[in-house]
């Protein structure tokens, strides 16, 4: 009774170490890797791999883009509304084209922003509705470096709303259109 016992053990160790052997021995795109080209083929799956997952959004990218995107868009001011950290509105959309497309941060910047000869000054209103981090999205990628986010809110200020950010990555993600519905 014990031999069988020892000899179905060896049996199930080789039935599932096989396979892994097997398999070992492929590259990332089906082919058997060889002694020669091992090494190529590891720095290219390393590259394509380093490649793919800086252009696939996390929700962490997410979440820090629309928060930056937030804070730029309500800047310190002083008792007149004047902008502490920038003089012009040319300024402010230069820092804003670091994580959005100029057309988007134009949109925002003609509402909430009025230039003077004596500096920027942030308009009071209320803040647009906007990426909340903690609610449900959905993710839908497009397959060219494009993914649009869609998410449906409720809050006290804005009352009901979805959300449509579009995001394109090219080198680093940025916001590339946004609607409020």
């Amino acid at each position: 009774m014990k031999n069988k016992a020892v000899a179905l053990l060896a049996m199930c160790v080789l039935i599932l170490i096989i396979p892994v052997l097997i398999l070992s021995g492929q590259t990332g795109h089906g082919e058997i890797a060889t002694a020669d080209n091992s090494e190529q083929v590891s720095q290219e799956n390393v590259t394509s791999d380093t490649n793919e997952a800086a252009s696939r959004l996390s929700h962490a990218q997410l979440v820090s883009l629309t928060e930056k995107f937030m804070d730029l868009l309500v800047q310190e001011t002083d008792e007149n509304y004047r902008v502490m950290a920038y003089s012009s509105i040319n300024e402010l959309t230069d820092t804003f084209t670091k994580i959005a497309k100029p057309s988007v941060a134009k949109k925002y910047i003609d509402y909430y922003y009025e230039e003077k000869e004596d500096g920027l000054y942030l308009l009071p209103a209320e803040t647009p509705p906007w990426f909340q981090s903690g609610a449900e999205y959905e993710m839908i990628e497009s397959g060219d470096g494009t993914v649009k986010v869609v998410q449906d809110n409720q809050t006290d200020l804005h009352g009901s709303y979805t959300l449509e950010l579009e995001l394109t990555f090219d080198d680093s993600w940025k916001i590339t259109d946004t609607k409020h519905s």
